[in-house]
């Protein structure tokens, strides 16, 4: 009967033993997972970040486009407005010179 008394406090010890192991596998299991949850949320949150700044230079980007081919617009006016200038201060010159001659003549 001793025998078998001790045989049983051993046979709890053990399982007290492996039940402890397996609690403290479950903990580390936890920790592990609730570590990789906050990475996962981390990830999320940094990849969130990102494509509101990726939207963000989108948006940059088209306004810059919008912006240059406003100005082009514009030099192109300019441009234009300067060849009729040029055109008509050509026509004048050659007024100014024509009457010269004649009142050289």
């Amino acid at each position: 009967m001793a025998g078998a008394t001790s045989q049983k406090c051993r046979s709890s010890k053990l399982a007290r033993h492996e039940h402890g192991l397996r609690g403290d596998e479950l903990y580390q299991a936890t920790q592990e997972r609730d570590a990789l949850l906050r990475n996962l949320q981390q990830a999320e949150q940094e990849t969130e970040a990102i494509r509101q700044s990726f939207a963000e230079v989108s948006h940059e980007r088209e306004r810059y486009r919008v912006n240059l081919e406003k100005s082009l617009q514009e030099r192109q006016a300019l441009q234009a407005e300067i060849n009729q200038l040029e055109a008509y201060n050509t026509l004048l010159q050659q007024q100014i010179n024509l009457l010269r001659g004649k009142t050289q003549a």
